[in-house]
């Protein structure tokens, strides 16, 4: 899920507010959903129950993408921090170099073709770090749009409960009577509020790979 850059930050103190406002059903007793009886509830609520179950395999597949996405990134910072120590090793060689060529009693100094190719190992180098700091923002980014799929999976997954609640609380049985809609109502309200605190996580993170962008465009 892409969403805006040019997003407000919104600070702990409403990060704090919205996970206070969850419920916290988990430890209310809600009644047991048998699936096997939805075969007799009306066919409405049985279609309702069967989009709900599409979307919650929908939001599974792109939790998994977006677990993929954070695997891929990680190997990639492997190789950028490879690359890294790599740069580093040929400054420390260059400056070695240099070292060896300049006298300072005589005042002999290194060529200037060694010179320069010390000053392009240690731009290659700044660039390195520079790459490595931007993928690293990078990865907050993608780690945060797992976090809001996984809140989003939850949240389609407690709406299929809400929907097959209600299709079971109609069949009016003794089983049936032990459903707690409302609690099943205020889980699923409480993953929503989940995707709320998932969705300032990932704007704050956007935000930081936006002004990070914009320093090293400026060269700062």
């Amino acid at each position: 899920m892409k969403l805006p850059h040019h997003t407000t930050l919104l600070g702990p103190v409403l990060l704090a507010l919205l996970a206070a406002g969850c419920a916290h059903t988990g430890s209310r007793s809600r009644g047991k959903l048998d699936d096997g009886l939805l075969q007799f509830v009306d066919p409405m609520a049985k279609q309702e129950v069967q989009e709900a179950r599409v979307a919650h395999m929908q939001a599974k597949d792109e939790r998994a993408a977006a677990e993929y996405r954070v695997q891929h990134a990680d190997s990639n910072r492997r190789v950028l921090n490879a690359e890294k120590r790599a740069a580093a090793e040929r400054v420390k060689l260059e400056r070695e170099r240099v070292a060896s060529l300049t006298d300072v009693e005589t005042g002999t100094e290194a060529p200037a073709e060694v010179q320069d190719s010390l000053a392009s190992a240690a731009r290659d180098l700044q660039a390195s770090e520079n790459r490595i700091e931007l993928h690293e923002a990078q990865l907050e980014v993608l780690r945060a749009e797992l976090a809001l799929a996984k809140a989003e999976e939850a949240h389609a997954a407690a709406v299929v409960d809400v929907w097959k609640a209600r299709a079971l609380k109609s069949l009016n049985n003794e089983q049936s009577g032990a459903i707690d809609i409302f609690a099943y109502e205020s889980e699923e309200h409480d993953c929503g509020t989940e995707i709320e605190i998932a969705k300032i996580r990932l704007w704050s993170a956007q935000s930081k790979v936006q002004t990070l962008e914009d320093r090293l465009a400026n060269g700062e």
